[in-house]
């Protein structure tokens, strides 16, 4: 097979995967006539039509013009839909923790059949191959349709993951929101006693960094390097104490992965005891809907009548069975699989540690 052919084979596949994928959605659409497709249909590229029309052969009839918008179309019969099994293709879906708490928030669902129908996929706007696999392997999907023009699908096997994914992140992203409120009550400690800060950067002077530095006083006077290192090294000592008595306040909380059961369990029974006072609340006007706090996305009508609905899974050994990592959230509320970057000390930092205790 030469250059050409194999450019003529790979057109033609492609020709065939969309005519015979068109079909496909005619048919879920339940349009009259399936299989009958207009001339942009097969190819709305003026200067490749023939060409196309060629390739296509006995797998397309002209079956004359129909009436149009804007004056008529030509009309084609699509034939042989059986042989379209070859050219079909899996599609994909959301069914890892990431992408799914990331669907979910911020919570502003405007209607149940969004909410119910979280990171299904819209079959109409899947590529051909996708919709040709779907329509062969039917059994292997949940088809919900609304009208001939919303008709979402999801993969039967990841169902419970996917469901278990959207109950786990309403836990942890709440786990995320109030960690310090919480934690803080659990172990006992005045509000506000856990700092937020992210980072924090000590700016040190190197003693020996210029020459005008280079004195009796700049070194051991007042304010001089001895005094500042001191300080640092006090500062520090103090923050290992610190974390040394955070630790046994910890501990005698039952440790941090009980204080994290805790938390957990608790988040679990307040959204059960919750969902059927919002479920049934009166939801805003769209227009005047907005998401402000975390509080106004968990109070969100469509999303308890979604845990009422499901609330079976919404509980603690279901989902911490097999995984009780605590999911990483960013400042923004979006989870990603990064995680804080371990700390790795300098080399030249090192060195000095090395030649000191030498010394």
């Amino acid at each position: 097979m030469n250059k050409q052919q194999r450019e003529d084979l790979e057109r033609t596949n492609e020709l065939l995967t969309r005519i015979w994928g068109t079909v496909i959605k005619n048919k879920y659409m339940n349009k009259p006539n399936p299989d009958e497709i207009t001339i942009d249909q097969i190819e709305d590229h003026q200067g490749r039509i023939q060409k196309a029309i060629k390739l296509l052969g006995r797998n397309i009839q002209y079956i004359g013009e129909k009436p149009a918008k804007y004056g008529t179309n030509k009309m084609y019969k699509v034939k042989n839909l059986e042989n379209s099994k070859q050219f079909v293709k899996m599609p994909g879906f959301f069914d890892v923790i990431k992408l799914i708490h990331n669907t979910l928030f911020p919570i502003h669902f405007e209607n149940q059949h969004d909410m119910d129908t979280l990171c299904y996929e819209n079959l109409l706007e899947m590529k051909s191959e996708n919709v040709l696999y779907v329509y062969w392997n039917e059994k292997e999907f949940d088809i919900v349709r609304t009208t001939n023009t919303d008709i979402r699908i999801y993969l039967r096997a990841s169902l419970e993951i996917r469901m278990k994914h959207i109950m786990k992140s309403l836990v942890e992203h709440y786990f995320h929101s109030y960690f310090h409120n919480r934690i803080e009550e659990y172990l006992g400690l005045k509000e506000g006693s856990i700092k937020k800060d992210d980072h924090f950067t000590p700016q040190i002077r190197n003693f020996a960094a210029h020459g005008h530095r280079f004195s009796l006083d700049k070194y051991y006077g007042k304010n001089g390097f001895l005094e500042e290192y001191a300080h640092f090294r006090d500062y520090f000592q103090a923050l290992i104490d610190q974390m040394t008595s955070f630790q046994t306040i910890i501990d005698n909380a039952g440790g941090h992965a009980a204080v994290v059961e805790k938390f957990r369990k608790d988040i679990i029974a307040s959204l059960l005891k919750k969902a059927p006072l919002n479920a049934f609340s009166t939801p805003p006007e769209p227009k005047q809907y907005h998401v402000t706090t975390i509080d106004d996305q968990y109070r969100n009508q469509y999303l308890n009548a979604f845990i009422l609905k499901n609330a079976h899974y919404l509980n603690y050994d279901v989902l911490y069975a097999d995984d009780k990592e605590i999911l990483y959230i960013d400042r923004n509320g979006r989870c990603s699989h990064a995680d804080d970057t371990p700390f790795t000390p300098d080399q030249d930092e090192l060195d000095i540690i090395s030649k000191t205790r030498k010394d």
